[in-house]
C-alpha cells in the first residue's frame, strides 16, 4: 500500500504506550496534523496526549479495531509479545492489514516469530527500535533501525520520519533488533570506559570538570559522554534517561543473539557483571551513568564534581570513534 492510500484509508494511527517517550512522540505526530488514537498503562500520560486531541482506547484490540497503524512503545519483549498475543490484544482483533510497528528492544528471533503471528492474521509487522531517549522523542531527533518488508516500510516512512531524524531500513524482520543490539554494545562499553576514565583521572588528581572538557573536544568523544554523562551522575544529576535496569536488559539480550550464533563476545561478561552488581546493590532504577559508582568502588575513589556544566559550558563536539 502507497502513502497516499494509507493516508487516505487510515481513520487515525494509534499509539500503544508503556513510557513517557510514547507521549511526547504522539504529541509531535498530533502537532504534524496525523490523527491519533492513544491507549496507555499510564491514565496521566494518556490524559496528557488525549488534552492535545489523541482518541483514547482502552486495549491493543481498541487500536486494532480503530487504526491501520499502531506504534507500540514498550519496556521489554514480554509487553511486545503481550501487546500482540495477550487477552485484549492485537490478535483479538478481527482487522487486517494493520501494520504493527515496535518500536521496543527486542531479540531478532521474537521480532521474528511476532511477525509471523501477525501475518498470521492478516496483518503486517515491523520492528523499529529506537535510540535517542525521551529528549530526542520530544524533539523528533529518534535514531530508527527498521527491519521488515520493503513496501511496509515505504508506507510508513512519511510518519515515522516526524519523530526521527534518522530512519534507517536494515532488512528484513530480525536485522533492526540486531543492529540496535549491537549499538547498545558499543554504547555500554563505553559507559563503562568513560566510568573507569573518570576514576583514573580522580586518583591522578586531574579536576573532573577539565578531564570532561578534554575528552569531549578529542577523539574520544562520543554522545555517550557529552549528552549522557554531561546530564549524569558523574556531574550530580539525578535524572534518569536510561535506566541500569533496562541497560541490563538490552546487554542481556545482546549476550543470547550472540549465543545463539556462537559468537563469543569479548567485554559484554564483564560489562553484564558490573551491572548486575550494581542492580543487586539496589541502584537499578538509576540511571546508567551511575556506573561510575562500580569504579568508584572498585578503585576505591570519589570522580564526581559538585557542580554542572551548563550550557555555555559545552565544549564542541569532537568526532565519533
Amino acid at each position: 500500500m502507497t502513502w497516499n492510500s494509507l493516508w487516505r484509508h487510515a481513520s487515525r494511527w494509534g499509539a500503544y504506550c508503556d513510557g513517557s517517550g510514547c507521549v511526547a512522540a504522539s504529541l509531535r505526530l498530533l502537532a504534524a496534523g496525523v490523527r491519533v488514537g492513544v491507549c496507555d498503562t499510564d491514565i496521566a500520560r494518556r490524559e496528557v496526549a488525549t488534552q492535545d486531541g489523541a482518541i483514547p482506547y482502552s486495549s491493543p484490540k481498541d487500536l486494532a479495531d480503530n487504526c491501520r497503524v499502531i506504534l507500540a512503545f514498550l519496556p521489554n519483549p514480554a509487553a511486545s509479545e503481550d501487546v500482540i498475543t495477550a487477552m485484549g490484544g492485537v490478535s483479538d482483533s478481527r482487522a487486517k492489514g494493520v501494520t504493527v510497528i515496535d518500536l521496543s528492544t527486542n531479540s531478532p528471533k521474537r521480532a521474528i516469530g511476532l511477525a509471523r503471528i501477525c501475518r498470521a492474521n492478516g496483518n503486517r509487522f515491523l520492528e523499529a527500535p529506537m535510540s535517542g531517549g525521551v529528549w530526542a522523542a520530544r524533539d523528533g531527533s529518534l535514531s530508527i533501525m527498521v527491519g521488515g518488508k520493503n513496501g511496509d516500510v515505504e508506507a510508513v516512512l512519511p510518519v515515522l520520519r516526524l519523530i526521527a531524524t534518522s530512519v534507517i531500513h536494515m532488512g528484513p524482520v530480525g536485522s533492526g533488533c540486531a543492529t540496535k543490539l549491537i549499538h547498545n554494545m558499543v554504547g555500554e562499553i563505553q559507559v563503562q570506559a568513560i566510568a573507569e576514565a573518570f576514576c583514573l583521572g580522580a586518583r591522578m588528581g586531574i579536576d573532573i570538570q577539565m578531564l570532561y572538557k578534554a575528552l569531549s573536544k578529542g577523539m574520544a568523544s562520543s554522545r555517550v559522554l557529552t549528552d549522557l554523562y554531561r546530564s549524569g551522575a558523574v556531574f550530580g544529576n539525578r535524572d534518569v534517561h536510561v535506566s541500569l535496569d533496562s541497560a541490563t536488559k538490552d546487554q542481556e539480550l545482546l549476550a543470547e543473539m550472540a549465543g545463539d550464533i556462537d559468537f563469543n563476545l569479548t567485554f559484554t561478561p564483564s560489562i553484564l557483571a558490573t551491572m548486575r552488581d550494581l542492580q543487586g546493590r539496589g541502584l537499578g532504577t538509576q540511571d546508567v551513568t551511575e556506573t561510575l559508582s562500580a569504579f568508584e568502588h572498585r578503585h576505591q575513589v570519589v570522580a564526581r564534581s559538585s557542580e554542572i556544566i551548563g550550557d555555555t559550558d559545552m565544549p564542541i563536539y569532537g568526532p565519533d570513534l
